[in-house]
């Protein structure tokens, strides 16, 4: 008499199926990150607010207008900061970029308007507390950043 050795196949979907769910409990996905900002909290502003608006684009060359005088990348941020030092509490950034322009023009860009905000903070906060931004307590933090906040209006040129 022969006997007939047979693996049960149920049992082998079961070990295939715990294996699959180990794995993808186990296995970690990178995150992806984009663009860093904190987006300001939704509410409604006053229409009769004046801004002193500063417009900002980049063309598909990767060239950059600043209110509407040709400047390099890395000269944004001071031309910001001396704007923000002299202007009105209320100012806006209209950063528009062509359809064609690079995203490492634009983001470069966008982090040079964050640069001239932080330096103006910096500033700020030994001019008025002494101390460094970062040594700040939240409220006096409050202070600065209520008188500029960051506001980038971004968006598309299509020609």
């Amino acid at each position: 008499m022969k006997r007939k050795h047979e693996t049960p196949q149920n049992a082998l979907a079961d070990i295939a199926l715990l294996l699959l769910i180990f794995f993808l409990i186990t296995t970690q996905f990178p995150k992806e990150e984009g663009i860093q900002t904190t987006l300001p909290p939704l509410a409604l502003k006053h229409v009769s607010q004046e801004y002193e608006e500063i417009d900002i684009w980049l063309n598909a060359e990767d060239q950059v207008m600043l209110n509407g005088q040709l400047t390099e990348i890395g000269l944004v941020s001071n031309r910001i900061y001396q704007q923000l030092r002299l202007g009105s509490t209320n100012t806006r950034i209209n950063l528009k970029s062509h359809v064609n322009s690079s995203y490492v023009a634009y983001v470069e860009v966008y982090d040079e308007v964050k640069k001239a905000y932080k330096h103006w903070y910096e500033k700020e906060s030994i001019t008025r507390f002494g101390k460094a931004f970062h040594l700040l307590s939240p409220q006096e933090k409050g202070v600065l950043q209520k008188e500029h906040l960051i506001e980038i209006f971004e968006g598309d040129l299509v020609h």
